[in-house]
């Protein structure tokens, strides 16, 4: 995958999946993933083509703000992280 550069394109990406997401009901978990926290997120009824869960880890610079986003789809992945 392309990574998306830019804070505006990244902050409407994400907008429009939490849009998406709170129309499918999800779970919202914070977790240490290699010794790093990470929100592991949980959709009730994921659509079509929609990652039944995600893993984000966000990098932040010097001043706090987030430098870089890692985002986790893959079911493949994230089967080695158990269910809440």
């Amino acid at each position: 995958a392309t990574p998306l550069v830019g804070r505006d394109k990244v902050a409407r990406l994400y907008l429009v999946a939490a849009r998406n997401r709170r129309e499918v009901g999800m779970h919202t978990e914070i977790r240490l993933v290699n010794g790093l926290p990470a929100a592991l997120i949980t959709l009730e009824r994921p659509a079509r083509r929609q990652a039944p869960r995600s893993l984000l880890r966000c990098e932040l610079d010097e001043s706090g703000r987030i430098r870089l986003v890692h985002a986790v789809l893959a079911p493949r992945k994230l089967r080695a992280l158990p269910a809440a």
